[in-house]
């Protein structure tokens, strides 16, 4: 006799696995793709990191350089403002050497007092920059070239005589300012130093 086991009883699928495994498929999917947007907006936030890093290294850079200048020996002597000087330049790695001539801005020429008192970005402005003002100075091949300029900026008198100060017979200070851009023309960089030459 053949004996036959009972069929188990059919059961209606309702697609709760699916349903399931659809809901996990959508909640991995948003998750992968916050991941790569995180991930994209922090490598675009240090590539601007970077490029403001090294716009502000080659301002520093510049800023150097002028002191430079300002060590030449023709600086050994009081320079009128306004004037035009030639000074050698100290060979480095990327310029041999040779002869720099270099104006003396009087304070305020390049920018106005009052526009740096009132915007402190006018040191940002194209305009104060234009052709022909600053000193360019080359620092690699990347950048462009670094922007600086020298102003004369107060004099100090060894003593309290008004002579002493009118004829500047202590030291001079000078105004370095250098600005510098990065690959990215966002990220612009603008330093200055103050520079004593004494006499």
């Amino acid at each position: 006799m053949n004996s036959r086991s009972p069929m188990p009883p059919r059961r209606s699928q309702n697609g709760f696995v699916l349903v399931t495994s659809l809901i996990f498929l959508v909640v991995i999917t948003l998750l992968a793709v916050s991941a790569i947007n995180s991930s994209t907006l922090q490598e675009r936030m240090a590539s601007n990191q970077r490029e403001k890093s090294r716009a502000r290294q080659a301002a520093d850079a510049a800023l150097r350089r002028g002191e430079l200048v300002l060590q030449d020996a023709v600086f050994d002597t009081l320079q009128k403002p306004g004037s035009t000087v030639i000074v050698d330049t100290p060979a480095d790695t990327d310029n041999a050497g040779g002869t720099l001539s270099v104006r003396i801005w009087r304070r305020g020429e390049m920018i106005e007092e009052t526009d740096q008192q009132d915007n402190p970005e006018a040191f940002l402005d194209d305009t104060t920059w234009a052709s022909g003002k600053p000193l360019n100075y080359t620092l690699d091949d990347l950048l462009a070239p670094v922007d600086y300029f020298v102003e004369d900026y107060d004099c100090i008198a060894r003593d309290l005589n008004p002579d002493s100060e009118a004829v500047c017979d202590g030291s001079m200070l000078y105004r370095v300012t250098a600005r510098a851009r990065g690959q990215n023309p966002a990220a612009v960089a603008v330093t200055q130093s103050i520079y004593e030459k004494n006499y």
